[in-house]
């Protein structure tokens, strides 16, 4: 039987929106710039089921144990900032210690452990994140997040990303909710996403899918 490509194993919904409106675009590779491989989201993508980040941080060989069998890849992503969180670095290196000791190879999985937080993502030079936030003056978003102490001038993102976003929702009188995590993805350019934890999550997917 041949393996699938690769299992991606995320934290929490709004993870779970992301990666699955991100991967079923069609552009997906070259938003990522790497080779096209195959996804679907009932059988390469995973939730943590009610247990969020400190979940994915203690369970995440169990998660992936039985898809080493499956699949020839795995990525985990997390975010680094929760309550009773060791930091990034240690949740990395559990997990990917744990990985091994559960069947996978190394090399075949990648622990990418987002700080703080997933919204680090959102924030990208795009009318569509304004839009998305229910913000109908996508160009003066910016301005107001740095009025308001949230962007601080000449940074590439608010310094509190998930605080930032519920200030504008409550500005906006919209809602929280992982559709408009999706539709950020699907619009925006986050190709050019300067987050260190994504660029990790291209320069491994590259690797493993190199073009050509």
């Amino acid at each position: 039987m041949s393996k699938r490509d690769c299992v991606f194993l995320v934290a929490d919904t709004n993870m779970e929106t992301v990666f699955k409106a991100f991967l079923t675009d069609p552009a997906f590779p070259d938003r990522l710039e790497c080779a096209a491989f195959g996804f679907n989201p009932a059988q390469d993508l995973l939730k943590a089921a009610g247990r969020a980040d400190p979940g994915v941080y203690a369970q995440a060989h169990e998660y992936l144990r039985s898809y080493s069998v499956t699949h020839r890849y795995a990525v985990v992503v997390l975010d680094a900032e929760w309550s009773g969180s060791p930091g990034a670095e240690q949740i990395r290196e559990k997990i990917q210690g744990d990985l091994c000791r559960s069947g996978w190879a190394e090399g075949q999985t990648e622990t990418i452990v987002i700080e703080p937080e997933l919204e680090s993502w959102i924030w990208v030079e795009s009318p569509q994140v304004g839009r998305a936030l229910g913000w109908k003056d996508a160009t003066g978003l910016r301005e107001w997040l740095e009025a308001e102490g949230w962007w601080p001038a000449g940074a590439d993102k608010p310094t509190r990303p998930k605080e930032a976003v519920e200030a504008v929702l409550e500005k906006t009188g919209k809602s929280r909710s992982s559709a408009r995590y999706g539709k950020i993805v699907r619009e925006a350019s986050i190709k050019h996403c300067n987050d260190p934890a994504f660029r990790e999550l291209k320069t491994v997917l590259q690797r493993w899918f190199p073009k050509g």
